[in-house]
């Protein structure tokens, strides 16, 4: 019998092998007998979707993934402080969710079915999903698509130096995205996908909400991966400010920052000294500096591509003044 809230999280669970699950959970009578002792214990009634998940046979400790904990109140978590909050809350799981390092996610008690779901921040608590079943869905359809596609990208993100970010030439329209991909939306983030590839966008601009500046981007091959980028920026992608994570990416992405800088240096005037902040975010960067990476890129064009480059120039230069100092003739 399919289950009432969770169905759609257990199948994605199901189909994505890593977890090693394959196979449809079913209730097992210790946990309900569990979540019985525990609702005689506090006096409460467990919301129908939290007890829906606990009564399966599942793995509480999903690794890196999630981590289920006991239902008990704030109050009684004393493993680290946390921030003050008058919001009854009950933490049921960890997840690194917010921050790097397992996050503390709690539900409150509201006596829905089906209740929001909170984490713990530097010093209060955030709402990232209106339903339980909603965070637990994405949370996991978050977990089969990144696994599902090999190659994956993301842009850099400095919050500390947030007002120096990003040539608005970078930002993404919003519904450049919703025309080409199905949504999948969240408090927290937005969603996007197709067959071949999925991106998660981050760092939404609040004052219009309809572009984004941070997003990661996972394809199933380098060639799907390079016709995403030149989509979202028009041919012209920020590309030193995009992250690679194996040999492949990595690669890419050096091919793709070099073509951007001779472009870059080929758009100059004549004679015409540069500024190095202004340089930089011509590049596509993030602040307004030389990145290392951008360093390394001028060094391989030094060796390679420029001064071949510069000497076609120079030779193609010098051919056409001996002409026309023969035409003069």
């Amino acid at each position: 019998m399919p289950l009432k809230y969770l169905q759609p999280t257990i199948d994605l669970i199901v189909n994505t092998p890593f977890l090693g699950i394959n196979h449809q959970p079913n209730p097992s009578q210790k946990n309900i007998a569990w979540l019985r002792e525990t609702e005689k214990q506090y006096n409460i009634h467990i919301p129908a979707s939290i007890a829906e998940w606990f009564s399966l046979d599942l793995p509480w400790d999903m690794g890196e993934v999630l981590q289920t904990q006991e239902i008990q109140p704030l109050s009684e978590t004393d493993l680290y402080d946390h921030p003050q909050t008058d919001i009854n809350l009950w933490p049921v799981m960890a997840a690194e969710y917010l921050s790097q390092g397992f996050d503390l996610l709690c539900f409150q008690m509201t006596g829905e079915d089906d209740p929001p779901i909170y984490v713990e921040g530097q010093d209060k608590f955030i709402k990232i999903a209106e339903k339980f079943s909603e965070f637990l869905y994405i949370h996991f359809w978050d977990c089969h698509r990144y696994n599902l596609h090999k190659h994956q990208i993301s842009t850099m993100y400095h919050p500390a130096i947030e007002f120096l970010q990003v040539p608005p030439k970078y930002f993404i329209p919003i519904n450049k995205l919703k025309s080409r991909y199905k949504e999948l939306s969240s408090i927290t983030r937005l969603h996007f996908y197709n067959d071949h590839s999925s991106l998660w966008s981050y760092g939404r601009l609040v004052e219009t909400d309809e572009f984004i500046k941070q997003i990661h981007i996972a394809t199933e091959t380098i060639e799907v991966m390079e016709e995403t980028i030149n989509y979202l920026w028009d041919g012209d992608p920020p590309a030193f400010r995009f992250r690679g994570y194996d040999f492949e990416e990595i690669e890419f992405l050096h091919k793709l920052q070099k073509k951007q800088a001779i472009n870059v240096f080929q758009s100059f005037p004549s004679n015409e000294w540069q500024i190095e902040s202004k340089l930089a975010f011509d590049l596509g960067a993030s602040i307004p500096i030389l990145s290392s990476p951008m360093v390394e890129v001028f060094t391989s064009l030094v060796n390679e591509d420029f001064l071949k480059m510069k000497l076609e120039n120079d030779i193609r230069y010098h051919r056409m003044k001996d002409n026309n100092n023969s035409n003069d003739k």
